[in-house]
């Protein structure tokens, strides 16, 4: 089996994005902001069946939401109306199968597979974020905004309840489709696509704000695999890698000192303005630049590696010398 495409549509920055998927490895590469982060919460989202807020809906598609939930409160569009013209979150997993005419273990993707035809070799499960609200529901989240029945419910009280009541209005579901035709889908349970599709997800970065007893980070989890003290270390090499965070050392008292001296001009001038104050203005510089915990993992890689493979000759004092 073979995970060969994803197909998103209506998260975040993706209003309709195909993502083709090796066989062996994918690699998403981009600049910051490209929505790399954005494609693994959608995933890890789905397969974690945690709901969708209201801000992970397209930014672009927001006006025609509301605008749908007022017509609707507003008595301008019927609940049916409403249901056809709500363009929601839905992701596509193909999977293929058979590639070889020899895949006996279809194992968790049976379920899935609801073509008889044997030329058939793709299986299409879809999720989707639907209403799971009935009509009566959804005009009582609203009744508090509207006070009679001849007054109009503006579009910023809707926006409001949607903001609030987003999840609470909406739920997955998982269909395996025929993907001869898309209108022939059966359903299917959220622990049958767990069961498909285990995912664990390693975060390269940390998350701003996150709690420091809290941090599953690729380099917290790497370093606490590989760790070497420099005392265990050749003493040419030790000698070498001290001198090193003596540098850096010295480079922090530097910039440490400088920063303070231009600080100590701003603040100055800004007192001649008259506020703030030489007591209400209490600000500092701290500088720190670390690089021992780096030459470190990268020691450790390299050790790693020599010890498992004795004919890669990997000179270490190399990396002293290149940084």
């Amino acid at each position: 089996m073979h995970l060969s495409k994803i197909h998103i549509r209506n998260y975040r920055l993706f209003e309709n994005t195909e993502l083709d998927v090796d066989k062996n490895m994918t690699l998403i590469v981009g600049r910051n902001n490209t929505a790399k982060t954005s494609l693994f919460e959608c995933l890890k989202t789905v397969l974690n069946m945690k709901p969708i807020s209201f801000y992970d809906y397209p930014l672009g598609k927001r006006k025609k939401l509301i605008a749908s939930f007022t017509d609707f409160v507003n008595n301008k569009k019927t609940f049916y109306d409403l249901c056809q013209s709500l363009e929601l979150f839905s992701i596509e997993f193909y999977v293929d199968y058979f590639e070889n005419g020899n895949d006996d273990l279809l194992g968790e993707l049976e379920p899935f597979i609801i073509e008889v035809d044997s030329s058939i070799t793709t299986a299409l499960i879809c999720v989707k974020y639907e209403l799971k609200q009935n009509e009566e529901y959804i005009r009582n989240l609203f009744r508090e905004k509207n006070f009679s029945k001849k007054k109009l419910v503006p579009q910023y009280d809707v926006l409001d309840v949607l903001k609030k009541k987003y999840m609470d209005l909406f739920e997955f579901n998982v269909f395996a489709v025929n993907p001869k035709n898309k209108d022939d889908k059966q359903l299917k349970t959220l622990n049958e696509l767990k069961l498909l599709f285990p995912v664990y997800m390693i975060s390269a970065e940390r998350t701003l704000g996150e709690d420091e007893n809290h941090n599953n980070s690729l380099s917290s989890l790497i370093t606490s695999y590989f760790k070497l003290e420099t005392s265990y270390l050749d003493p040419k090499l030790q000698s070498k890698i001290e001198e090193l965070l003596q540098i850096i050392d010295n480079a922090n008292k530097r910039v440490q000192k400088q920063s303070e001296n231009i600080l100590g001009e701003l603040i100055e001038k800004s007192i001649g303005f008259g506020y703030p104050n030489i007591n209400e203005l209490q600000l500092g510089v701290i500088t720190k630049l670390e690089i021992d915990n780096e030459i470190k993992i990268q020691l450790s890689y390299h050790i790693v590696i020599r010890n498992l493979k004795n004919h890669c000759q990997i000179h270490i004092m190399d990396l002293v010398t290149k940084i």
